[in-house]
């Protein structure tokens, strides 16, 4: 699996731009610099390849309120601390329902 990484929305055009990989799935921290926030950055990503990619948001706030937030992306939720398994278990899951 190869990462890419990158510090935000602006970051995200080029990080795609290029016959570089393909993200198979979208990890963010749901708070980001600049006041930006992982929704905005997986609705980039989505806009930036014309398709949805499996995402998943980690943050020490609230789930539900995230998860309202990001429902129309179909991201996963996560609150921070966040265990390994459980964070393996939710990408695998986002991975294998995309048809």
């Amino acid at each position: 699996m190869t990462v890419l990484a990158t510090d935000g929305i602006e970051g995200v055009g080029r990080l795609l731009q290029g016959p570089r990989p393909r993200p198979e799935i979208v990890l963010t921290d749901y708070r980001l610099d600049q006041g930006e926030t992982g929704v905005q950055v997986i609705a980039q990503v989505h806009a930036a390849l014309g398709r949805a990619v499996p995402a998943l948001i980690v943050s020490a706030e609230c789930a539900e309120t995230i998860g309202a937030a990001s429902a129309h992306l179909r991201a996963g939720v996560l609150e921070k601390p966040v265990a390994e398994a459980d964070l393996r278990q939710m990408m695998r899951s986002l991975l294998t329902a995309v048809p």
